[in-house]
């Protein structure tokens, strides 16, 4: 798969713990994608919450394997930390010096402390930092690496993963993202945690379901409702992917700011347009047509409800095929079903 058509499948690459503890941002993240996966070096075992159990029943979270980016990530953080036109070949004493001097001048006298498995980097890797003063053995085959290191060293290996599997990133943690567009290579916009599409579905302005509305869906109801939308899923995707592009190209604020404009416009256009077939189909009784929606069980069956409302099954059919390819239908159900 080229860079050109990293996301595309719907898989993004998370960063930068073992597990994930905030539900809420991982169940608004699979309304975007199909799968997720976090990094977990082959053969380490997750003492995961209970809630994720369904997620990775039904493949929403997998892990991806770490062996084949270690001495890439090592080779990054290197470059990441070599002042301008300087180059490292090898590890050595003098990158150890660089590594130490370049730390004391990025965070002088920092104490802080981060805790990352050791099965995340390689041999070298750790002599180095060790060997630097910068990282200490810790338990249970941890390692505690003085914190701008450790948060730049992880962020170096997802995105080496994400650049070699064309990968998009995401990650909860907010201070990562500055991380990010630090190491990104120069034109890759794979390691787009500097721009997330969560992000670009906050700037569209859309009611996306805020942290409080998946409190009370149980994660089994929730990959039910993911196995039921992955068609309108892909085309709001791709419907952002295309806004992502846009933005990329815009040369000024001012031209940034119309792209956003134009499709918060679009998709609103659509959620309009959502509403205006449903009432075409006629759908009608008490309360309207969001009365009738609140009260399906199922809401992504909605258009099963439709074809049994008489009239022509042809037609309907077709009108109710239309809605599913409309990015915004897929946005106004996601926020009718799950707020």
């Amino acid at each position: 798969m080229s860079k050109a058509t990293a996301g595309e499948n719907g898989v993004a690459l998370y960063y930068p713990y073992l597990t994930i503890s905030d539900r809420s941002w991982l169940l608004g993240s699979l309304c975007l994608w199909e799968t997720v996966r976090r990094i977990v070096p082959a053969g380490l075992q997750v003492d995961d919450p209970e809630w994720l159990t369904p997620l990775k029943r039904q493949g929403l979270l997998k892990q991806a394997d770490t062996r084949h980016s270690l001495a890439d990530a090592r080779a990054r953080v290197l470059a990441a930390i070599t002042p301008t036109g300087a180059t490292i070949s090898a590890v050595g004493s003098e990158a150890k010096k660089l590594l130490r001097s370049r730390f004391e001048a990025l965070a002088p006298g920092s104490k802080d402390i981060v805790e990352i498995h050791m099965s995340k980097g390689d041999e070298e890797t750790w002599e180095l930092l060790l060997e630097a003063g910068l990282a200490e053995k810790g338990e249970h085959g941890f390692v505690r690496v003085a914190t701008p290191v450790g948060e730049l060293y992880m962020t170096c290996l997802a995105t080496e993963m994400a650049e070699q599997s064309s990968t998009p990133l995401i990650t909860d943690q907010s201070r990562y993202i500055d991380w990010s567009r630090a190491v990104a290579s120069e034109g890759t916009k794979v390691g787009s945690a500097g721009e997330p599409l969560l992000t670009q579905v906050a700037a569209l302005d859309l009611e996306w379901p805020d942290t409080g509305a998946f409190a009370e869906i149980r994660s089994a109801k929730f990959c039910e409702f993911h196995a039921a939308t992955e068609s309108p899923r892909s085309t709001f995707r791709s419907f952002l992917f295309k806004m992502q592009a846009e933005r990329a190209a815009a040369r000024t604020a001012e031209q940034d700011e119309d792209v956003v404009k134009r499709f918060q416009r679009d998709l609103n256009a659509t959620n309009e347009e959502v509403l205006a077939k449903i009432a075409e189909l006629g759908v009608k009784g008490r309360g309207g047509v969001l009365s009738l929606i609140a009260s399906v069980v199922r809401p992504w069956a909605i258009p099963d409800k439709l074809l049994a409302i008489g009239g022509n099954t042809a037609e309907r059919r077709t009108a109710v095929s239309q809605l599913y390819k409309n990015p915004g239908y897929y946005a106004y159900l996601v926020k009718e079903t799950l707020t």
